[in-house]
């Protein structure tokens, strides 16, 4: 009998973006640009985003609820090298209505990615 393994090919942040009502409450692998803020981890499709701190382009990962792994923190990494792999459960946050995937302070984001793994 054989073992077929689970096949998880990237997908851009901005596609994502473009189209969440696509990707929703779907298993994603993301290439983004991570920071952490307040205790939280953060997602943005490109550098300058990360920079200006791009609520609306951004997901949220928050860690001590879901991420695997080895928890390291993004702010460990020169900028630089942030742009790191993400893979979660992605659940868009329509229009800043209340989610129970999202604490309120961040109803203005994009989503939140939940059991979210991130790999350098």
């Amino acid at each position: 009998m054989a073992v077929l393994a689970a096949r998880h090919d990237w997908t851009s942040l901005a596609s994502i973006l473009a189209s969440p009502d696509r990707f929703d409450g779907m298993k994603v692998s993301v290439g983004a640009w991570v920071d952490e803020v307040n205790d939280v981890v953060l997602l943005f499709p490109t550098l300058e985003a990360m920079r200006l701190r791009d609520s609306a382009s951004s997901l949220v990962v928050y860690p001590g609820r879901n991420v695997g792994g080895d928890r390291f923190s993004p702010k460990d990494l020169p900028e630089d090298l942030r742009f790191l792999r993400v893979t979660g459960v992605f659940h868009w946050i329509r229009d800043g209505v209340g989610s129970p995937h999202a604490d309120p302070v961040d109803s203005n984001r994009m989503g939140v990615l939940e059991r979210a793994t991130i790999e350098r």
